[in-house]
Formats: structure tokens, sequence, C-alpha cells
């Protein structure tokens, strides 16, 4: 589902029309000013919060463990951040001393990649019987384990062994540099509104700008005229599951805030140039 900020000046009405009259400005520009602002702190709150590496890295561990939640691969890895979970040959290496041809024969179907094999077995021990093993990595299953948010449903346990952990590998780093995706529709956004700045995506940092070409996101200009109404629109079909709507709410309300201000410190200004001519 979409989600619109929309930046009015309703609330505003007489301070306008005083910046207008004491400055000599027209509204229109500042209230794009203010539009960009707010795409920039919106971003900044999506998740996963904040604009720094510390931020991306928190994206990046979180993607790569909601993963590790339905798959399991047969041998080790190279990952970007450390986890708990152990490949399924070392488990198996470690817990099977108790029947040595049992384990032996797992190792021998895990290193030679019968899969099939693999199977066989695992049906026939009641712990492991509900362990399917694939040869590849099916993103189907890995989508019907998220909810509504994105993140894999608490209480899932992993039932997917993966013979292929190259494959496992590359769709964990694919998925990780999607990370930031979800701010840049409001980066997006925020360069759409043509506010009279020199960077417009002041304030996105740059794993997140990497997106912003292909982010949807909409802007509906009527600064100028009677409405004096810009409308921002995250097309990111789960945009509204991002943050909260008491977010959004707040997000918005420090928007108009910080455009009153704004449009009061110009008007001081002015009058005290005027004070002073």
């Amino acid at each position: 589902m979409k989600t619109s900020l929309k930046l009015d000046a309703d609330r505003l009405l007489k301070r306008m029309e005083r910046y207008e009259e004491v400055t000599g400005k027209q509204v229109a520009q500042t209230l794009r000013r203010q539009a960009r602002l707010l795409a920039v702190s919106v971003a900044y709150s999506t998740p996963p919060y904040g604009s720094n590496l510390a931020s991306r890295r928190l994206g990046e561990r979180a993607v790569q463990n909601d993963i590790l939640r339905v798959f399991t691969p047969v041998k080790g890895m190279e990952l970007l951040y450390p986890t708990k979970q152990k490949p399924f040959r070392d488990q198996v290496a470690q817990y099977f001393t108790r029947d040595p041809k049992l384990r032996d024969r797992m190792l021998k179907a895990i290193d030679s990649g019968d899969s099939v094999a693999l199977q066989a077995i695992l049906t026939n021990i009641p712990a492991f019987k509900k362990l399917h093993v694939s040869d590849a990595v099916d993103g189907s299953i890995h989508k019907k384990t998220r909810d509504a948010y994105g993140r894999v449903r608490k209480g899932w346990k992993s039932r997917e062994l993966v013979m292929d952990t190259q494959q496992l590998e590359a769709y964990i780093k694919e998925r990780q540099a999607r990370v930031g995706l979800t701010k840049a529709a409001w980066a997006a956004a925020a360069l759409k509104v043509k506010a009279d700045v020199q960077n417009a995506f002041r304030g996105i940092p740059a794993w997140v700008k990497r997106h912003a070409e292909k982010a949807p996101a909409s802007v509906e200009d009527r600064a100028e005229g009677g409405l004096s109404e810009i409308r921002m629109t995250s097309k990111i079909p789960w945009a509204d599951k991002a943050l909260r709507p008491n977010d959004y709410k707040e997000a918005m309300r420090i928007g108009r805030e910080k455009f009153y201000r704004a449009m009061g410190k110009e008007i001081r200004m002015a009058l005290k140039k005027e004070a002073v001519v």
C-alpha cells in the first residue's frame, strides 16, 4: 500500500500571508524546502533507523539473520556478520557421536552433494523428519514466511537445508544489497519536490541514494495558488508498514513546526533590516 505525506499551509495561512507581505517572497519555495526536509526526516526514521554506517549494518544483519531462520546451509559459507547458527554438517559431526555409522552416512551424503540420499536418511530420524533438503534456494519459501512488515514471522523455525551453499550465500548478499530501498522512496520524493537547494539529497546517505532512481515515489506540487499544498507519496508496497501511523504523524508535526519557525525567522530578519534602513 502506498503511503502519502501532505505538507500543507492551512493552519499557517496567517503567517504565510505575513511572510509574503514582509519579505516580498513567494511562500511556494519555502514550502518546497520544508517538504524536502520532511522527506529526509521520514527517510531517516524509516527502518533501519538512522543514516550512518551502523544503520546500514543493522539492516544487513537483520536480513542475514532472517534468511538463516528459514534456510540452513549444509556447509560453511562466508557471511558479512558472525552467526551462532552452525552449518548442518558441523552439527552432524558434533552431535551424532553415539551412532558413528549413521553419522558417516550423513556426512557422505552431504560431501557428495546427494540431496536425495540425505533426505532419505533424515526422514527416518524423528528429530529431523520435518527437515526438507533442497539443492538450491527457493525464494518463494522465504517470501511466504514473512509477515506484513517484511520480517520472518515470530516462532518460525528453519526447515530448509540448502545443499548449494554458494547459492545461499549469493542470495543473502543480494538481499542485503537492497537495504535502504524503503528509505529511498522518500529520498526520491526529496529530489522530485524540486526545492531551490544545491543538493536535494543532503542528509541522505549513499547506501540509500543508490536506490533512489528505482524507488517508486511521486510528488503533487500545489505550492503555488490557493491550496498551498505538497503531497509526497512513497509507492513502496510495504511503505505503510515501515513506520507506525504515530511516527508519520510526529514527522508531520515536526515538519510543520520547522516550517512555521523558518518563516518566523525570515520575517524577523526582514523587519530588522527594514528598521535599520
